[in-house]
């Protein structure tokens, strides 16, 4: 079930992650782990969040493959050391709603969310970074530990799309 989507304004957001490239049938299995390397990451270098961790769907590649950065957000910006990596989310005007339920149905709640968007005559937008190359700025947020809520259907995950900034839309 997805709530009703709203569109509101955030600032800029660091974080640390690990990317990776996965196929759609590799998502569910890859990249779940990968939270559990970030959070020890945080915990060795003494690095406090009480921040959800996250799926950021960076870039689609060739054959169905995605760029995936999962992370987790941090207070302040943090230097990584190559295979985890610092990034930070843009301020600006984001589209959100929250899905409660199995995450096997999170393309479909997607999808939904981006239907209201084009009713509503908003669109994606893609990030630069310093380097010049384009990110996808859409987000899955995990607001609860599906191994501490055993029910699929409690699940929370909020799903974000970056909108452009504040003078954008």
């Amino acid at each position: 079930m997805l709530s009703a989507p709203k569109v509101g304004s955030h600032p800029e957001q660091p974080y640390m992650a690990i990317v990776s490239t996965v196929s759609q049938d590799e998502i569910a299995t890859k990249l779940p782990p990968l939270i559990g390397e970030v959070k020890a990451w945080l915990d060795q270098h003494h690095i406090d969040s009480d921040m959800p961790p996250f799926f950021r769907y960076q870039a689609w590649k060739d054959n169905n493959r995605f760029e995936v950065a999962v992370g987790i957000p941090v207070k302040e910006p943090v230097k990584g050391d190559g295979y985890v990596q610092g990034g930070t989310f843009p301020a600006g005007k984001f589209a959100y709603a929250t899905h409660t339920g199995d995450f096997k149905y999170l393309r479909d709640a997607h999808m939904q969310l981006v239907d209201w968007m084009e009713k509503n005559q908003l669109k994606e937008q893609y990030q630069l970074t310093k380097d010049g190359k384009q990110v996808g700025t859409r987000i899955e947020f995990y607001m609860n530990d599906p191994t501490k809520i055993p029910n699929p259907e409690e699940w929370k995950t909020d799903i974000v799309v970056y909108l452009g900034a504040d003078d954008k839309q």
